[in-house]
């Protein structure tokens, strides 16, 4: 987690030439080129500072996932502003609360870390924090994570708490090594340990967990087991420079350059891509229900965001104790995301939910929905009835299948609150067309025995202009649907 100032080097040191070579032209021709090397220097300038660093290709297997745009900090970075990090497309920031020493086992607090945290929170970035560890031993593990957690005591932390591995020419790589001359296996099970020792105490605290490590020790026989990590739902950051990262399946976030731009920040910064699975996890945990206050949010120039409230059976459970919200791509219209992850009981808790951000056409558009669907079986057909929209609507269009794996069939109602399908469908949906969008979705609550889903699944459905992913989330029913339903 390095900077570098090469390129601020380079874009003065060939500005500085071309206005020493103006002194060769005329008076006219001087004045002409004058202009010219202006230009040219306020464009370096221009392009160091304000052409922001995007997401990198798609890594082999995270086709389906969520991506979002983050980057690491540190004191080195110098004063951040974090409104233009903001603007530039960054949705978290890791940062970095303290490093240990490499020549002595010294904790240090980083300089910048409280003013970081307040200017993050304040701008509306989600944040993790970092250890720069130098650990050599399970106890010295843990003296760095409770200086960490100590940290974090003093904010709410949207994102894990994370064991920062890193080689520095110090105590470590001697401790590493010697470990190494008692074979690969050894060194590995001496990493891993040490880390688990790190991760295990921020987890006892309540805070989720990751390490961050380069993929050479990642993937090395006597690097660290990240897959034993990966299966204890502890996350994995790795650090790989290049267009592509692939044969590394446990990693949760990827650090794809050291030399990224950003607004708001001079010089260089750590981007990392995030991947977020679009089926939840649960962890165990099949009665976790998470539902989104608001799933349209008026658009007022701010990061928009939208209160999640989460239950476990019925019970509401605690934000920043048993869950975090961290809120993605949130900065103008369109669909913005809410993230969940699990905190101390529900740790391993992962879930998306995307909710739209717009004018008022959109805060409306509720007027355009069908609710309260309700299904029948008799006679061989499926009978589909439902609450018609409050508002003018062209047509209803419902869309059946049988199970997730099926693709959706689709027939219009004639602008009919009541249909009946030919054969029988355990899932369906019915949504409103207007001006040949479609808005809404009213999800039946007595459809025949439904598949449990716990994903979001990003559909072709449209709001105001906007793409708009829909859920399907099926509960699980053990008996027959009633034939009551009269059409």
């Amino acid at each position: 987690m390095k900077e570098s100032r090469k390129a601020d080097m380079n874009a003065n040191s060939s500005s500085t030439n071309l206005i020493y070579k103006l002194y060769l032209f005329n008076t006219a021709d001087r004045i002409a080129a004058i202009a010219i090397a202006v230009f040219v220097v306020l464009f370096f300038a221009s392009s160091t500072v304000l052409a922001g660093t995007s997401l990198p290709k798609t890594p082999s297997g995270r086709e389906d996932y969520y991506k979002f745009l983050g980057i690491d900090v540190s004191e080195w970075q110098g004063d951040i502003n974090w409104n233009g990090i903001k603007a530039d497309g960054v949705d978290y920031a890791f940062i970095r609360a303290g490093a240990t020493t490499s020549s002595s086992f010294d904790l240090k607090e980083d300089r910048k870390f409280d003013i970081n945290m307040q200017g993050s929170g304040s701008a509306g970035v989600a944040r993790g924090l970092y250890w720069y560890s130098q650990a050599t031993t399970e106890e010295e593990a843990v003296a760095e994570a409770k200086k960490l957690v100590a940290q974090a005591k003093k904010y709410d932390v949207e994102l894990p708490l994370v064991m920062d591995l890193e080689f520095s020419n110090g105590r470590f790589d001697k401790a590493y090594n010697s470990w190494r001359a008692r074979g690969s296996a050894y060194a590995r099970q001496r990493m891993t340990s040490v880390a688990e020792a790190f991760l295990s105490y921020c987890r006892s605290q309540g805070y989720l967990a990751s390490i961050y490590l380069s993929t050479s020790l990642a993937g090395s026989f006597s690097g660290v087991d990240t897959k034993s990590l990966a299966d204890n739902s502890y996350e994995v950051w790795v650090a790989h420079y290049s267009n592509e990262l692939s044969a590394y399946p446990e990693y949760n976030v990827w650090q794809f350059t050291s030399t990224g731009r950003m607004q708001g920040i001079k010089g260089n910064v750590d981007c990392d891509a995030m991947y977020v699975d679009k089926s939840a996890r649960k962890a165990g945990n099949p009665g976790l229900d998470a539902e989104p206050a608001n799933t349209m949010v008026r658009y007022t120039g701010a990061p928009a965001t939208t209160n999640v409230n989460v239950s476990d059976n019925g019970k509401a459970l605690t934000l920043n104790k048993d869950y975090t919200v961290s809120y993605m791509n949130n900065n103008g219209k369109g669909t913005a995301y809410a993230l969940i992850k699990g905190k101390g009981t529900y740790v391993g808790y992962t879930e998306v939910f995307p909710y739209q951000i717009g004018d008022e056409e959109l805060l409306h558009s509720a007027d355009l929905e069908p609710s309260q669907a309700v299904t029948g079986i008799k006679n061989g057909k499926t009978y589909v009835k439902f609450t018609a929209a409050g508002g003018d609507v062209d047509d209803y269009r419902i869309e059946y299948r049988n199970d997730d794996s099926e693709e959706w069939k689709a027939v219009r109602t004639g602008g009919k609150a009541e249909y009946a399908l030919d054969g029988q469908y355990k899932q369906i949906r019915v949504s409103a067309v207007v001006g040949g969008q479609l808005y809404g979705m009213a999800l039946p609550d007595n459809s025949q025995k439904y598949e449990i889903i716990d994903g979001s699944v990003e559909s072709d459905y449209r709001l105001g202009g906007k793409a708009l992913c829909n859920r399907d989330k099926f509960k699980k029913i053990n008996k027959e649907v009633s034939e009551d339903v009269v059409i």
